[in-house]
């Protein structure tokens, strides 16, 4: 917040006031989570966006559930809104509408729900060339990404609880602000996984230029000077014909 905050505005003690606003925020307060019992499992950081994503289902939550989908490299989420309990032939069919817009991975980590490690589902993975890779049982933290944003996607739908919106258009805000917000490198995903920043409504806060039509680029004309010799094109009877001549 405090990066997304001083990329339009900057005042004295910024970071302060911005942190004394989210203390004395009763919302914020009580999705506010617990400190981390032990550190995440240690990967290393992919060459390319999109060689692995992390993959997990949220819900039944406000009655739905909701599968999640996050590059490890740019830190850019997709999530899905469905309304019956998942299963795998509705999760390949969601993957393959991401898929359809980002490519295939070349790594897919996941639990060990069934959902993941059926034959139906590794046989979508193999047939893809997707190297899929099950975290072992009681090690949630190896699945990190994935499930910090399971959490993340509940606390912002709880302070979200009273808006009068249908779930999809609630998801598409989430995904809209938290693609557009610098995480602690200051880069947003936006900018890791499509090298440009997304233009969100603070935008409207600065002038936009653009160009009038007497500054829009023109085609060149050429001047031809008095005396200048010249060649001449005219038709005869459909035919194409030159004539040479003087500027006069």
């Amino acid at each position: 917040m405090k990066q997304l905050a001083r990329r339009y505005c900057i005042w004295k003690n910024i970071d302060k006031d911005i942190e004394n606003l989210v203390k004395s925020c009763k919302d914020c307060s009580s999705v506010k989570h617990s400190p981390a019992k032990a550190p995440l499992h240690h990967w290393d950081l992919p060459i390319n966006n999109w060689d692995r994503i992390y993959i997990d289902y949220a819900g039944p939550f406000q009655g739905f559930h909701y599968l999640i989908v996050v590059d490890a490299k740019s830190r850019w989420v997709e999530i899905k809104v469905l309304k019956r309990s998942p299963n795998s032939e509705i999760t390949i069919k969601l993957l393959n509408e991401i898929f359809a817009t980002h490519g295939y991975p070349l790594v897919m980590v996941s639990d060990n729900a069934s959902i993941f490690t059926n034959e139906e589902f590794k046989y979508f993975c193999c047939t893809n060339g997707i190297k899929q890779k099950c975290i072992a049982p009681g090690h949630t933290a190896t699945n990190g990404l994935a499930e910090r944003n399971v959490q993340t996607l509940k606390d912002k739908l709880k302070l979200m609880t009273f808006e009068n919106l249908p779930i999809h258009l609630k998801v598409q805000r989430i995904l809209f602000r938290y693609r557009a917000t610098p995480l602690a490198n200051s880069k947003s995903p936006a900018e890791m996984y499509l090298n440009r920043k997304i233009r969100i409504r603070l935008d409207a806060m600065f002038p936009h230029y653009e160009m009038t039509s007497e500054q829009k680029i023109k085609p060149r004309i050429r001047i031809i000077q008095v005396g200048e010799r010249v060649r001449t094109k005219f038709f005869v009877n459909n035919k194409l014909n030159w004539k040479l001549g003087v500027v006069t």
